[in-house]
């Protein structure tokens, strides 16, 4: 083993792993977050009128959620998983 090798803090699977595009679970940790938010914001007059989370990238876990309230009030929520 060279002495390089043995004071490193991580194995290059572990790297490889952080490398690697999150899974569906953390899809839905997203998906759960942002209802959660939504959720919140209805409590307090804010509806989103029937809409539900949209991607916005199709290759990501980026989410955009608009509600607004009867006073023409608006709030875009955007989550990006990382």
């Amino acid at each position: 083993m060279f002495a390089e090798e043995k004071d490193m803090k991580f194995t290059e699977v572990q790297l490889q792993g952080y490398a690697s595009p999150i899974g569906k679970t953390e899809d839905e940790k997203c998906k759960n977050a942002l209802r959660m938010v939504r959720d919140a914001l209805a409590f307090l007059g804010y509806s989103d009128y029937g809409r539900i989370e949209e991607a916005i990238h199709t290759d990501s876990f980026a989410y955009s959620l608009k509600m607004s309230t009867s006073s023409s009030r608006e709030v875009r929520i955007r989550l990006n998983a990382t």
